[in-house]
């Protein structure tokens, strides 16, 4: 599970870096990187992640994209 890639805002995984990610580009989940190849080892799995950026036209409409992302934050 990747938080970045969650498009969902019903799950307690959705973060202001959710928003930001989403607003400005496609993210996809590519795949999973587990943790035995990292050192030192970390407590979690990582994942190569693509983000496909949005044409400014395909940006969500809002009226101010300083005071949307300050009321995200």
């Amino acid at each position: 599970h990747v938080r970045l890639v969650e498009s969902s805002l019903r799950t307690s995984e959705y973060r202001p870096i959710n928003v930001f990610v989403n607003f400005y580009s496609e993210p996809e989940y590519n795949f999973r990187v587990p943790r035995t190849n990292f050192f030192p080892q970390p407590n979690v799995d990582a994942a190569v992640v693509t983000f496909m950026l949005k044409q400014a036209l395909d940006y969500p409409s809002v009226a101010s994209t300083k005071s949307f992302f300050s009321m995200v934050g």
